[in-house]
């Protein structure tokens, strides 16, 4: 009867184990989970950024291109009439 008591002891003991180290897996992954999407998040924040500082750059080519159209129709033209831009 006290062999057998040891052996459901055991037994509790392994299962207890065994339930407790899945838990820690599952903790540990949690873990990890967190941290890369904490990353992502900065990455995706990042992107955002460069994308707006894209989008900056080329309204600042556009405007370039626009003013030295108007300025070379100025010059081709030998009139006044793209001056409204610059006033």
């Amino acid at each position: 009867m006290a062999e057998r008591k040891r052996r459901i002891r055991t037994t509790a003991r392994r299962i207890v184990g065994a339930f407790g180290l899945v838990l820690l897996l599952f903790g540990f992954a949690l873990v990890v989970m967190v941290f890369s999407l904490d990353r992502i998040e900065a990455a995706e924040d990042e992107v955002a950024r460069l994308d707006r500082a894209k989008h900056a750059g080329h309204h600042a080519a556009a405007m370039a291109r626009e003013q030295y159209m108007h300025q070379a129709h100025t010059m081709l033209a030998w009139d006044e009439s793209h001056f409204d831009h610059y006033r």
